[in-house]
């Protein structure tokens, strides 16, 4: 302790080295903020999550039949069965899997049809597996696209959220009027999306525009071959999709057994996409009138072809497609900057583009004139709104600080003084998460956690300057001793209680360090009390000893 007493000492009688001191610790604060612009530290809303399941969603080209769906989908589940960190897996086909709030939240678990399917991925626990399952995912990501050999064949992955569900990591909202100029922008924005690195499972939530055929009941060649409507309804759901012809009882089993009857695989599936391969398919079905004659369908029908053009969602009123995709081990905030510079050097040839709020960009159709607003949503909003309200939150919890210790002190000095020191904890937050990226194989992320552990820390570390405050205003008022020995001896004496206290928090901070969640936190408050601590045991006395003696009685 006298050692400490008079190494305090010594430094508040050599200005040269306060001064060196205070420049140094203002310049590693400065510097600690200039590490988020840089990259050093990066920023992400929420950690990844460590589970046992994901969700694989299939979705072929529109109209596609079950058989090509199922290709798909049993390529996937081959592929899956080799790794060996999967369990077991379940395939819906065409029938939606088990409601979750991310299938939910993505609109993927009401996709129901020929065209999709859903595959629940069950992996080893935890505990039993050296990878997270989010690297899992990520490693498996690359051979599990190779099965979609389409482009019209998309494969999403779904884990798990750790927090809210979104839509997705990263949303392009395009708003505008017409919907067949709106698609082909979307269909713009999938290719640069697609060119980004670091995203993934790139979709566009529309229903693409696709060929069809219309089969035009001639009237009166129906009334005069004897055939109902009925009739032509009933054979061609048959035909085509299958049709419930009557119930099977049996008795061990306690539920009837639905017959359901339709045309076999072969003859129902349609080889050319064509009016002709269509005609020749109906001609094969036969209805009879009601004098007993076969009649074939052909006869009764017109092929007419048609094209569904793409839906379109509205919000707020306003005609929308989006397009979304995923990050894969990074945080959205970055391949978004790179995605709005990308549209400005893609799309200005044939749009003058403006930044509009936030990152959201409008586009002018340089020919037509027409506007069109691409809005980011997603997690980039969700962490606008999250560091926005906790941004806040830190400034209400400083100027709060300043307030209750001028009142208590009567000395505006004093409590800058205090709130100049409690916010040097961010220095080892910020050293804290640079360091431990060394340590992980991916990137230790700035999150949501790691900041409500800063706003924690300032109300520990400005507990320490109050501690040395009070204690060398005692000091004063009791013992005939000057200001500066009065700063040495308080420093001294409170040097082993507040490293005590230090040393709890770091120890009892050890586990919460390793959480995948809450990791963040644990590092802020190991790394950020050790500035912290030094900068109450160093800065502080330094600003004490600049203020005048009477401040202090």
């Amino acid at each position: 302790m006298r050692r400490i007493e008079d190494l305090i000492y010594s430094l508040l009688y050599r200005p040269r080295l306060q001064k060196t001191l205070v420049l140094l610790t203002l310049l590693a604060f400065i510097g600690s903020i200039l590490m988020l612009p840089l990259g050093l530290v990066k920023v992400k809303l929420l950690p990844f999550k460590d589970s046992n399941t994901f969700t694989v969603y299939v979705q072929t080209a529109p109209n596609s039949a079950l058989k090509k769906t199922q290709e798909v989908s049993q390529c996937i589940i081959k592929t899956l069965s080799k790794n060996p960190e999967v369990l077991n897996m379940e395939l819906f086909l065409g029938l939606p899997s088990p409601m979750d709030l991310a299938g939910m939240a993505k609109n993927l678990a009401f996709n129901t049809g020929e065209e999709f399917a859903h595959i629940v991925v069950n992996i080893k626990s935890v505990d039993k597996r050296d990878i997270s399952s989010y690297q899992l995912v990520s490693s498996l990501r690359a051979d599990i696209k190779k099965c979609a050999k389409e482009d019209e064949q998309t494969i999403n992955i779904v884990e798990p959220p750790v927090g809210p569900p979104i839509v997705s990591a990263v949303v392009a909202e395009i708003y505008g009027e017409d919907t067949d100029r709106l698609f082909e922008l979307a269909l713009e924005v999938e290719k640069i999306f697609k060119t980004i690195d670091g995203l993934v499972d790139t979709t566009i939530f529309t229903d693409r525009p696709y060929d069809m055929y219309e089969l035009i009941i001639d009237k009166e060649k129906m009334a005069s071959y004897g055939v109902s409507y009925r009739q032509i309804n009933e054979i061609l759901y048959v035909s085509f999709s299958g049709k419930v012809a009557g119930t099977l009882n049996q008795e061990d089993i306690l539920a009837q057994t639905s017959l359901y009857v339709r045309v076999d695989d072969e003859h129902r599936s349609i080889k050319e996409y064509s009016s002709d391969e269509l005609m020749t398919r109906l001609q094969q079905l036969t209805l009879i009138n009601h004098h007993g004659l076969p009649v074939a369908l052909s006869e009764l029908v017109t092929v007419v072809p048609s094209r569904e053009s793409a839906s379109v969602t509205y919000k707020d009123l306003r005609k929308m497609i989006s397009v979304t995709a995923e990050t894969d081990l990074v945080s959205q905030i970055y391949p978004l900057l790179e995605l709005r510079d990308a549209f400005k050097q893609t799309l200005s040839e044939h749009y003058d583009i403006t930044a509009s709020e936030k990152l959201n960009l409008r586009l002018i159709d340089r020919k037509t004139k027409a506007v069109y607003d691409i809005e980011f949503d997603g997690e980039l909003q969700l962490t606008f709104d999250a560091f926005y309200e906790l941004g806040i939150a830190l400034v209400l919890a400083l100027v709060f600080i300043l307030i209750l210790i001028t009142l208590y002190y009567k000395d505006l000095q004093l409590g800058a003084i205090v709130l100049f020191s409690s916010m040097l904890s961010f220095v080892g937050i910020m050293l804290g998460h640079h360091i431990i990226s060394y340590f992980t194989e991916i990137t230790f992320f700035f999150t949501i956690t790691s900041f409500v552990g800063y706003i924690v820390l300032i109300g520990i570390s400005s507990r320490n300057s109050l501690l040395l405050i009070d204690f060398t205003k005692q000091l004063l008022q009791k013992e005939d001793i000057g200001k500066t020995r009065a700063i040495a001896i308080a420093t001294a004496t409170r040097t082993k209680p507040i490293l005590l206290t230090a040393s709890a928090i770091m120890l009892g901070n050890t586990l919460l360090a390793t959480d995948p969640v809450f990791g963040g936190m644990g590092v802020a408050l190991i790394f950020g009390t050790v500035t912290a601590v030094l900068g109450s045991l160093l800065i502080v006395p330094i600003f004490l000893n600049k203020i005048s003696d009477d401040k202090l009685i």
